[in-house]
């Protein structure tokens, strides 16, 4: 596993050392080729001839001095500094430039409109940092059963395997929308009753179409099922996770580009929202 152009989007803020310090607790297991260091100058229009000389470098050699502290120079990396919309110019730039990986704070706000469209319109996988904690011992990944699913396991198992790290693959599921109206009555269907088939439901696709795979790897792993009972599964994922406090969750989503919500999934889309306690790693399947 080798990340060949990994992207840090930096904000000049304390946040940018956690960045740091996750690309060097990433690096210890997995080859990375090369980093950029991005920061965007927003609403600078009007304001340029207050700026002392030279101040794009001013402000890389800022970040580049930070950088080193934490990482040094063993791996090859460059700082680009732009002007405009963060949003914009990050996503206008990984679809320039490519990356395998874009990693963006919590500062930047994952509950607001800055990390949400990252997460929604980057041609990349990407990871949300709030906090560090390495090694990576325990992953959380959830699972919707669906056929995108196995591929998203089969890179959270080679990821975990670096690692030495426990999966446990979570499905949380939910009643149809028949059962809460008054036809279900009609048909004598009963809540309880539809709860065990759901649940039996998603057993039988996972015995069917995850657990060999899981089986053959031989990475130690749990799998679990949750209920959802009106709360949305993005937030069922999230208290699960907090409360569990897993090292890293890992999310699949299927599509690329700037995609509707249908191919980016409403739960990575959920979980981008969310107040997560742990990194938050949205991995593309960009070859589907």
């Amino acid at each position: 596993m080798k990340l060949a152009k990994v992207i840090v989007a930096c904000d000049l803020s304390e946040t940018d050392k956690v960045l740091f310090q996750y690309i060097h607790c990433l690096q210890q297991q997995i080859h990375i080729e090369r980093i950029v260091l991005i920061h965007v100058l927003k609403n600078m229009e009007g304001f340029h001839d207050l700026l002392s000389g030279e101040y794009e470098r001013k402000i890389a050699n800022f970040i580049n001095e930070r950088y080193e502290k934490v990482m040094g120079v063993n791996i090859p990396y460059s700082t680009v500094i732009l002007e405009g919309s963060p949003v914009h110019e990050i996503v206008d730039w990984v679809g320039r430039e490519g990356a395998d990986l874009v990693v963006v704070g919590d500062k930047m706000n994952r509950k607001g409109i800055v990390a949400h469209k990252v997460a929604r319109r980057i041609n990349a996988p990407a990871v949300f940092v709030p906090d560090v904690k390495c090694p990576f011992r325990s992953i959380l990944l959830p699972v919707d059963m669906s056929p995108y699913s196995r591929h998203t396991v089969e890179w959270a198992i080679a990821f975990a395997r670096k690692w030495h790290a426990e999966l446990t693959l979570l499905h949380v599921y939910g009643l149809p929308p028949i059962a809460g109206s008054a036809l279900a009555l009609q048909l004598g269907l009963n809540e309880t009753t539809l709860q065990q088939t759901a649940r039996d439901r998603a057993t039988s696709l996972f015995n069917e179409r995850l657990r060999p795979l899981l089986d053959q790897s031989g990475i130690p792993y749990t799998f679990e099922t949750i209920f959802d009972n009106g709360y949305g599964i993005s937030h069922v994922i999230k208290e699960y996770a907090n409360q569990h406090a897993f090292d890293k969750v890992i999310v699949g989503a299927h599509g690329e580009g700037a995609v509707e919500t249908i191919l980016f999934g409403s739960v990575p889309e959920g979980l981008v929202k969310e107040n997560l306690a742990v990194p938050l790693w949205i991995h593309r399947n960009l070859n589907r």
